[in-house]
């Protein structure tokens, strides 16, 4: 199925100049962006991790040495124990808290195009048109899905990039266990949303920020895309004569002549767009 992007009318310049925002994950509006949960810290295989971790700093500690010095070595380790376990069921608020924030900072280095499966005279639409194109005043682009530049960030093993559709599920995705024992965050997190965005049918490719060849270094994180894989962009209703003519003006170029300019119209009957192919030379909207 082709993918569809919707855009306010300033951002004319990624058909001008062929570039894509891959967006820091931390800057989506929505706040559980790439967040999983933090029930990782109540899982007991962790919880023993991070046990062995704690006693073994602590009996390390000369201070802690000191003041248990009437205590053998195995008698120390099972009194540290016992003191850390008490500790960590009552910081737990505390622990959950600490881990939202970890998580959240290790979401940083993501970059994510969105992109979504709505056609833009679809019912399906209208939130799309409403929420990212300021009023219908902006415009819809649609890509071709085959376009090698998309498929070839279909996930390889070892290769820093990533994509696929989004799932739309009540639980915020967890974490798992590798054979060593390690905890490891599922590759859901980054394409799992509440159901509330299940609208948007999106349709993800990931990079990261600092991978070399990938130019999501930046804080922009524009990255450049084939004009060839652009099918047709969609002007929205209230799309205006400067927006439109810059549009026409840009598909008249080699890299974008096989590209469509259709024109949105509100249905005169039902709560429906209608989307025709433009007229070039057509009168643009005052």
């Amino acid at each position: 199925m082709p993918f569809f992007k919707y855009f306010p009318p300033e951002r004319v310049d990624v058909i001008e100049r062929g570039l894509l925002r891959f967006t820091p994950a931390n800057e989506f509006n929505d706040p559980f962006e790439c967040l999983s949960d933090s029930r990782l810290i109540e899982d007991p295989r962790w919880q023993r991790q991070n046990e062995d971790h704690c006693v073994s700093e602590m009996l390390a500690d000369s201070a802690v040495r000191l003041r248990y010095r009437h205590l053998s070595a195995a008698e120390l380790e099972a009194e540290t124990r016992k003191i850390h376990r008490e500790r960590y069921s009552l910081r737990m608020p505390d622990l959950k808290a600490i881990a939202r924030d970890q998580l959240t900072a290790a979401r940083l280095p993501l970059r994510i195009l969105c992109l979504a499966q709505v056609p833009p005279e679809s019912a399906d639409a209208f939130l799309m048109w409403g929420h990212y194109t300021k009023n219908h005043s902006g415009f819809a682009v649609e890509f071709d899905d085959t376009d090698p530049w998309f498929t070839d960030h279909l996930p390889v093993t070892g290769q820093p990039h990533d994509a696929g559709p989004v799932q739309y599920m009540q639980a915020r995705p967890g974490w798992d266990f590798d054979v060593a024992g390690n905890a490891q965050p599922r590759r859901e997190f980054v394409f799992t949303k509440s159901p509330h965005w299940a609208y948007e049918k999106e349709y993800r490719l990931i990079r990261f920020a600092g991978t070399p060849g990938l130019e999501a270094s930046n804080t922009h994180s524009l990255v450049a895309f084939p004009l060839r894989a652009v099918r047709t962009i969609t002007l929205g209703i209230n799309c205006l004569a400067e927006t439109r003519a810059r549009i026409v003006a840009a598909c008249r170029q080699g890299a974008l002549s096989q590209a469509r300019v259709r024109q949105a119209c509100i249905h005169p009957d039902e709560f429906l767009l209608t989307v025709s192919d433009c007229d070039p030379v057509q009168a643009p909207r005052q």
